[in-house]
């Protein structure tokens, strides 16, 4: 097993050409927000913007599109049908026709237990790389019609309670569960005070603080990790590399304000400290 070192940032990170323009960089789609959780959706497009992404569209309720268009002017969005105040089935036509185009893909955010499994199927049957994360995970331990698409990739960002309902039994250590998840088919990035990736090669990273023991900054990785494969970055690089960098912008937001105080958009602010510390 390999432990990240933030240094391997500056190996892995690329130089950007300085003529070089949005649509060098990327496109993502985020599939994500139900009405009462249209934040999750704002800091998954956030820190998707702040780690590089050239172009990023949120595929969300009509109803909370005003919100995102608001919070986050530099997305676009997509208002998808929805019932009850998630995507409903009625939105699978319109999310495939949005799936072109697009060079990632992330679902999950904000998406409620309430929407329709249709939605993750589409995204987990396209040929896009693709961040499954938060509700997106819980249909797929639902509905194992849903978690029998998930191939190398895709990755999947899962809290051991989500682990938990993935594998059908209790969480054990950390390093066999997310070795149990990779055996479905999936780069497995399983998050915890120690974070455990695994994929082509295993890595375990240990950045970050208590301060992101908050509702959210699982929303903030998944942005970052998308990102990464918007650009290009192969799904385990992707998701090691979102781990470290995650964790170290949470370092940063706490130095800044405290593990008390700090919020989850205080990492995404806090991003381009390490970019700008590691990014050549």
């Amino acid at each position: 097993m390999i432990h990240v070192q933030s240094e391997s940032l500056r190996t892995h990170l690329r130089m950007r050409d300085p003529k070089a323009h949005k649509n060098d960089f990327g496109h993502l789609l985020i599939v994500a927000g139900s009405f009462g959780m249209a934040g999750a959706a704002q800091f998954a497009a956030a820190s998707a913007l702040r780690s590089g992404v050239g172009l990023v569209t949120v595929a969300c309720p009509a109803s909370i599109v005003p919100i995102l268009q608001i919070t986050q002017p530099g997305a676009m969005c997509i208002p998808l049908p929805e019932e009850d105040g998630a995507i409903s089935k009625e939105a699978v036509p319109v999310l495939e026709n949005a799936l072109r185009g697009k060079t990632a893909l992330a679902i999950g955010c904000g998406l409620s237990m309430r929407a329709n499994p249709d939605i993750v199927r589409a995204v987990l049957s396209d040929s896009l790389p693709a961040v499954i994360d938060a509700d997106a995970l819980n249909l797929c331990a639902k509905y194992s019609t849903l978690s029998a698409l998930f191939s190398s990739r895709h990755v999947i960002t899962p809290h051991p309670g989500e682990a938990s309902r993935l594998l059908g039994r209790p969480a054990s250590s950390c390093i066999e569960d997310a070795r149990a998840l990779h055996a479905m088919g999936p780069v497995s990035l399983l998050k915890g005070a120690d974070s455990f990736i695994c994929g082509e090669d295993e890595y375990i990273s240990s950045s970050g603080t208590v301060g992101m023991a908050k509702g959210g900054s699982g929303d903030v990785l998944t942005g970052i990790v998308s990102s990464l494969l918007a650009q290009g970055y192969s799904p385990t690089d992707a998701a090691w590399m979102a781990s470290e960098i995650h964790g170290l912008a949470g370092e940063a937001a706490a130095r800044r304000l405290g593990t008390i105080a700090m919020t989850p958009m205080d990492t995404v602010d806090s991003l381009s400290e390490v970019f700008m510390a590691y990014a050549p």
